[in-house]
C-alpha cells in the first residue's frame, strides 16, 4: 500500500511528489528525477472532494511548509 503526497502546480499537475509505503519505504519524483518507482503523474489532479468520493482515498490538504520539510527529508538530492 501506498500513500501519495503532491505539490501541485496552478493547473494542477503534480510538480513534485512523493510516495509513501507501508513497508517504510519512500518514493519521490521531480521534473527530471525520481527515486524507485514513482513518477509525477501525466494528467491534472482533480479536486480533492472529488478524490475524497472514492472509499479508497482519504486525502487531506498539507500546506506548503509541511510538504517542503517531507521534501528535505525524503528526497536528498532532488531538483526542486
Amino acid at each position: 500500500m501506498r500513500s501519495p503526497c503532491c505539490e501541485l502546480d496552478h493547473e494542477r499537475f503534480e510538480r513534485r511528489k512523493l510516495e509513501f509505503y507501508s513497508d517504510g519505504r519512500v518514493g519521490g519524483a521531480c521534473q527530471g528525477w525520481s527515486i524507485g518507482e514513482t513518477e509525477l503523474g501525466s494528467v491534472a489532479v482533480p479536486a480533492l472532494s472529488e478524490i475524497n468520493q472514492m472509499p479508497e482515498f482519504e486525502g487531506e490538504v498539507l500546506s506548503k511548509a509541511d510538504f517542503e520539510e517531507l521534501w528535505i527529508r525524503h528526497a536528498r538530492g532532488a531538483g526542486s
